[in-house]
């Protein structure tokens, strides 16, 4: 694939102080196997190969400018930031208390994490929801009941290996 970055200010409308720039892009794909569709595949799209563009900014033609695209960094900071995530990750004490004390005793890292995770595999039931991230997640509630999303699941697991100690952190 080749991009060759277009001319700055050749775009003029009557009217308008502004003018636009212009981009080209010339784009070329060799030995790309054919898509052969197997049984595992939860979405074709995720493997066909495919071109794809991601508006980074707009600058309409009164000047203002929309960004569309963050860095990580902005990203990450944000996220931590907002209120039902950031609530959520504060409970890694009442997670903690919940392991039992025969696999908070366990020694090696590696082993004692797998058998963090086994004991909320086995913990809890999944009520069918996948993403409950936009309402109000109750965690210990979730414990309690023995039944929670994937987020609440997770995020309980995730509170639990933050209070044991582990750099865990969530994915998105």
């Amino acid at each position: 694939m080749k991009v060759q970055h277009g001319k700055k200010n050749v775009f003029f409308v009557d009217g308008f102080v502004n003018a636009a720039d212009c981009e080209v892009i010339h784009l070329a794909m060799s030995n790309i196997p054919a898509f052969i569709e197997e049984d595992f595949m939860l979405s074709k799209k995720n493997y066909a190969s495919r071109v794809s563009f991601d508006l980074i900014k707009y600058i309409n033609i009164y000047g203002k400018t929309t960004n569309y695209s963050r860095t990580w960094k902005y990203i990450d900071e944000n996220f931590e930031k907002v209120n039902l995530i950031h609530r959520q990750l504060n409970q890694k004490n009442f997670f903690k208390n919940k392991v039992p004390s025969e696999i908070v005793k366990i020694e090696e890292p590696l082993e004692r994490a797998k058998k963090v995770f086994n004991f909320f595999q086995n913990h809890f039931n999944w009520n069918d929801y996948l993403f409950r991230i936009d309402q109000d997640i109750e965690l210990k509630n979730a414990f309690t009941n023995q039944t929670g999303s994937v987020d609440e699941i997770n995020l309980s697991l995730l509170n639990s290996l933050l209070g044991l100690g582990y750099k865990a952190h969530i994915m998105v």
